[in-house]
């Protein structure tokens, strides 16, 4: 790949002569490229460009930007400024950087004098002065662009802070211009700071190559680069972290720890990752998910040997406690979540409480400001058989739903519940019991809230008690009881619970430790004990092919072929899916027999339902196969017909051959017309003589039989379609 322009700016560290290899290592097709530490640019001026790419040049050097901007807006004016003063001793580069020092007041000049234009003219001798002033401004823009270039030049290693004694005329070099002036007409020059450029551009299809000033060198730069703004660029570079925690057992010390994501060896499937940094804690993390912001990491850990558990705010680049709370009543076992609304953190512990946290920039630092508890409820005033919840809480619209465990743990009906707190008056809103204890977060959603006038949000959870079932709870702020129950009887007890939605049944029920995750189509996702993998989702009316697959004519002992076809599933609102992917045919070969194949949704999945009976719910109802039929054609049959006495026709689907056959007066024709899908014709015949075709796929072919005046002798002849 032939580069367009070379670099007109010697620049420290510039890799001109790597371009050929870093190329190597480019994707093909960003579409966009951006390189927030511009220098000399000569990988960008080295690179193609493309239409569908969006090329992005800064620096935060405002001299540096401002002579590629005139490089690009005034080449010709620049050259010519740069010609006036070919540069050969101390004293005219020395001369040079006096002027870049007093840049900021000719700037500050020409503001004001354009300020006095304002107030002291009016009409078109307001315009005129206006219009001088700005030949003024872009003058002064290409003087500065002159003398900054000047400089570079004149110094060592184009560094410009020292004159680099050896005799430099810049006429050898203006050439260079021209080409970087075309190359940059469809490049976004910006001066920003390199951390908020990378932060605004950064996306799935962006390239962004950088190359920032030399650790330990920045001396050597007019912009100052300390080893504070290193780790920062390390750190958004490397965003792509997970944190995790680790437990060995109550009394034993675990760590928490911060690894890249980054796939450093993609040949290595099994490539071990070495922590960026690591906190060690009594009691480790034991389901402990950390909330993770660009300031800092806040995660609780277990109470370990101390019945002491810990709330950690952690600094994201070094793991260093910025700050802590304890004295909670229990180990925390759920993640962290934030709520942009209240601006406040929110957990659960096996003690049985629900808490708040804030925290606040202070003394350029972040610190847990205020953090207070909400005392849970399994019917139980026992201290022995708290309310404990690993459940991480849902928030939303004021609205938090947690799960809560029962007397028991594993003792079904034992007063687990799902809980609803009011988080504008701090209450418990109201909790609806389950036969297990919701243990792990619930899925909200907010698809229905607009659609009904009631406005509606519905959360789902599972049990983790055998089988496992899917629960929903309907919920809207101000409601103060479950309204959307099942009834379920246990040792002759009957308890109003949540909406029983799915039981597993069969070999798929078992304990579920399992949050619902869903797609774009509404459908649930989940799996449990059984290690069965499973999906809820709307029920399908029904199946049809839209689309018909390239081949419908088969010789025998072929094999079904759907490539082309499409089926479109009817769901019980009305909506449509394509289902082809999830549509099985038959896969034996096929024989001259048949003249039809079904075509099932699903891949032999079991496929069953509750069904509401009364308040009550049975479980297990298996769901008919859901089917439809194709027309094929197999074997090389013949079909048949005639057009007069003596006249007939005759044709081979499998070898799309049409014969006519018998004697055509004179005067009269037989046509052969071939349809599409669409109706439109493709192709027609006109024989006086009787003979064969071979014909091209067609959804349609009809046979017409007319006299000298067009006027047709017989029907027209349905030979296919």
């Amino acid at each position: 790949m032939a580069g367009i322009a070379r670099p007109f700016i010697p620049w420290i560290g510039s890799k001109e002569k790597l371009i050929p290899y870093i190329w190597q290592v480019f994707p093909s097709n960003p579409k966009l490229y951006l390189e927030p530490f511009g220098g000399g640019g000569a990988l960008l001026l080295g690179i193609q460009p493309k239409v569908s790419r969006m090329d992005i040049y800064n620096d935060f050097n405002c001299d540096l930007v401002n002579l590629f901007l005139c490089a690009r807006e005034c080449t010709i004016q620049l050259v010519q400024e740069l010609k006036f003063l070919p540069l050969h001793s101390r004293a005219e580069f020395d001369l040079l950087k006096e002027f870049m020092k007093h840049k900021e007041l000719l700037q500050q000049r020409i503001v004001d004098e354009r300020n006095a234009v304002m107030e002291c003219f009016t009409g078109e001798e307001r315009e005129e002065l206006l219009q001088i002033l700005r030949e003024r401004s872009r003058l002064f823009d290409v003087q500065r662009a002159a003398a900054y270039y000047k400089v570079c030049r004149g110094s060592f290693s184009g560094t410009t802070s020292s004159f680099g004694v050896k005799p430099n005329n810049l006429t050898n070099f203006l050439y260079l211009f021209d080409d970087a002036s075309k190359r940059l007409q469809d490049v976004i020059i910006e001066n920003k700071d390199c951390l908020d450029i990378i932060r605004e551009r950064d996306g799935p299809d962006s390239l962004i190559y950088c190359d920032p000033p030399y650790f330990d060198a920045e001396s050597l730069y007019a912009v100052d680069f300390p080893k504070e703004k290193h780790e920062e660029l390390h750190w958004i570079l490397s965003q792509c972290k997970g944190y995790t925690g680790f437990w060995n057992g109550e009394s034993k010390a675990s760590s928490f720890v911060c690894i890249s994501l980054t796939d450093e060896d993609p040949e290595n499937e099994m490539e071990e990752k070495a922590a960026t940094w690591r906190m060690v804690q009594n009691g480790g993390f034991y389901w402990a998910g950390a909330y993770a912001c660009d300031d800092f990491v806040i995660v609780g850990t277990d109470d370990g040997d101390a019945q002491c558990s810990y709330l950690y705010l952690l600094d994201p680049l070094t793991g260093k406690v910025l700050d802590f709370k304890s004295g909670f009543d229990g180990d925390i076992r759920s993640t962290i979540c934030y709520d942009d609304a209240t601006k406040a953190y929110y957990f659960t512990s096996k003690g049985g409480t629900f808490y708040r946290a804030k925290v606040e920039a202070q003394n350029g630092s972040y610190a847990i400001t205020a953090c207070d508890g909400l005392k849970l409820d399994n019917g139980s005033d026992d201290p022995a058989l708290p309310p404990m919840s690993t459940s991480t809480p849902v928030v939303y619209n004021g609205r938090a739903y947690i799960g809560v465990s029962g007397t028991g743990q594993f003792t079904q009906y034992s007063g687990h519940n799902i809980t609803v707190i009011d988080l504008e008056n701090w209450k418990i809103a109201y909790k609806v019991p389950t036969q297990g204890y919701p243990q792990t977060s619930g899925l909200l959603t907010t698809a229905y809230e607009q659609d009904q006038d009631n406005g509606y949000v519905y959360v789902y959870f599972f049990d983790n008690y055998t089988p496992g079932t899917l629960r929903v709870l309907r919920d809207k702020k101000g409601q103060d009881e479950a309204n959307y129950l099942t009834s379920e009887t246990f040792n002759d007890e009957t308890y109003q619970t949540a909406y029983a939605l799915f039981s597993p049944n069969g070999k798929q029920a078992q304990y579920a430790i399992c949050s619902p995750i869903t797609d774009s189509d509404g459908t649930i996702y989940f799996k449990n004990d059984s290690a069965f993998l499973m999906a809820f989702g709307r029920s399908i009316e029904k199946i049809e092919v839209t689309t018909m697959p390239q081949k419908t004519k088969y010789t025998t002992g072929e094999t079904f072929d759907k490539t082309g076809m499409v089926v479109t599933a009817t769901l019980s609102d009305g909506s449509t899916r394509d289902v082809t992917e999830m549509v099985s045919a038959p896969t034996e070969p096929l024989t001259d027999d048949i003249t039809e194949i079904s075509l099932v949704f699903g891949r032999n999945q079991t496929m069953y339902r509750n069904l509401p009976n009364g308040e009550a719910m049975t479980v297990g109802n298996e769901i008919p196969a859901i089917s439809t039929t194709l027309q094929i054609r197999v074997g090389d049959t013949t079909d048949t017909g005639a057009l007069a006495d003596d006249l007939t026709w005759s044709f081979r689907p499998a070898v799309n051959t049409l014969s006519i056959d018998g004697k055509i007066p004179e005067g009269h024709k037989v046509l052969i017309a071939c349809y599409d899908d669409s109706g439109k014709m493709t192709k027609l015949e006109v024989w006086t003589v009787s003979g064969s075709v071979t014909l091209p796929d067609s959804a349609k072919i009809r046979v017409f039989y007319i006299d000298g005046n067009s006027k047709p002798l017989c029907a027209a002849a349905a030979v296919l379609g």
